[in-house]
């Protein structure tokens, strides 16, 4: 008996973390399919008509008013460029973003709990989180922000982590630029993040001494970058 018990444990595959977000990614974009290709209907319809047909050029240097969710607006332009105009390629940009939310929260909660476990459950409450399924639904930025949101939270931890990669700072400049365009007032959402890292920057330079400071300093660069 001991023998076939140990035969099955070896056997029995390993669940790892990349198994759990490629199967939590799955399940989220079948959740998110219904209704795809319904009827525009409310503040949809007065983005689609707005700027369904609005030049980058146009969308990028004008803003004219709360409906115009910028960096929407030119993915679901791209998207209709591509599939033709439906409904399906106007909100296409909200389903992936809504989706994409689900392997991003896991990532972050892993990371500040220092628990995969916890990173787990995130997942699994986002994929099933009726508001994200909701606004990963419509047309509008909001699954953006959702997303782009953890993006910034994702790489102002991995610069705090790795100093030297420029590519998390680059990754935290442009995801934080991307959420001011989908919509103007992330800006507040981006000067609470500034203000938290600064915060937690101050924690740790307690523990060290200056020259270490000095290399902290560093993480601050992103940040002065977006303001």
């Amino acid at each position: 008996m001991f023998f076939r018990n140990s035969v099955f444990l070896k056997m029995k595959p390993q669940i790892t973390t990349e198994k759990v977000i490629i199967g939590l990614l799955f399940l989220a974009v079948l959740l998110r399919l219904p209704t795809l290709g319904s009827v525009l209907s409310g503040d949809e319809t007065t983005t689609f008509l707005m700027h369904s047909g609005s030049s980058w050029k146009s969308l990028f240097l004008s803003y004219l008013g709360p409906n115009q969710h910028t960096l929407f607006s030119v993915l679901s332009n791209l998207m209709m460029g591509i599939f033709g105009d439906s409904e399906i390629a106007f909100r296409l940009p909200s389903v992936i973003a809504g989706s994409l939310a689900v392997p991003l929260i896991i990532l972050v909660g892993s990371r500040l709990t220092g628990s995969v476990a916890v990173g787990w459950v995130a997942g699994i409450l986002m994929v099933f989180s009726a508001p994200n399924i909701f606004w990963s639904q419509l047309g509008r930025g909001y699954a953006l922000t959702i997303c782009l949101s953890l993006a910034v939270v994702f790489f102002a931890l991995k610069v705090e982590d790795n100093l030297s990669r420029w590519n998390w700072k680059c990754g935290l400049i442009l995801s934080g630029l991307a959420m001011v365009l989908t919509l103007p007032s992330n800006v507040y959402f981006i000067l609470g993040c500034a203000v938290a890292f600064v915060f937690r920057l101050g924690v740790i330079t307690k523990q060290n001494n200056a020259s270490f400071f000095k290399e902290q300093v560093k993480n601050l660069v992103p940040w002065v970058v977006l303001f």
